[in-house]
């Protein structure tokens, strides 16, 4: 009885080595994982490309990226042009309002495991990368600033050609009371 359970066990240990060996070869078993914390197989990228590997906030992700070199990297990017509602996860604070909705939202637009566009713009000074993401054909700041989700964020020496496309975007997002923008009191 004893040997045949041990036999059992060994048969079930060397299939599921064999079948990590299968899954890792085909990159199944790294990339991250999604919030549920199913692994995100990796796809084969192009410069230009990114895959996202988790969304921390409205406005931060990190992305699995091909650098210039062909090497690829993980990286924490920021959406350049735009600030979300903070959910101050290092902080014992509850979220700001729309915070959650913010970070759902560009979930929903960037979920863990596509690839989006991405268009780079350095670094800020937290050394993460400042993007510009394109899912669907889409904007992604700019629909997060449309819902009332994040307001446009350029600093005064930025002169980006898309700020005046975000300034219009809050504009009629601030005009229709979305969003953050339903916890103003309307002016004039």
């Amino acid at each position: 009885m004893r040997r045949s359970r041990r036999k059992r066990f060994s048969a079930a240990a060397l299939i599921a080595a064999v079948l990590a060996a299968i899954l890792g070869s085909a990159g199944l078993l790294r990339g991250g994982r999604t919030g549920n914390g199913v692994p995100i197989p990796e796809v084969a990228l192009e410069r230009g490309r990114g895959q996202v590997l988790r969304v921390t906030d409205g406005d931060t992700l990190t992305l699995r990226l091909k650098r210039k070199d062909g090497s690829e990297s993980e990286e924490k990017v920021r959406l350049i042009g735009i600030n979300a509602p903070e959910m101050h996860l290092h902080e014992k604070l509850p979220p700001d309002p729309f915070a959650v909705e913010a970070r759902d939202a560009l979930a929903e637009l960037c979920p863990p495991g596509s690839v989006v566009e991405v268009e780079e713009h350095g670094r800020d000074k937290y050394g993460r990368l400042l993007c510009r993401l394109f899912a669907g054909g889409k904007d992604v700041g700019a629909v997060l600033i449309e819902r009332g989700l994040a307001r446009h964020y350029f600093l005064r020496n930025q002169n980006e050609p898309f700020e005046g496309e975000y300034r219009e975007a809050e504009r009629r997002a601030e005009k229709a009371r979305l969003g953050i923008w339903s916890l103003h009191r309307k002016s004039g």
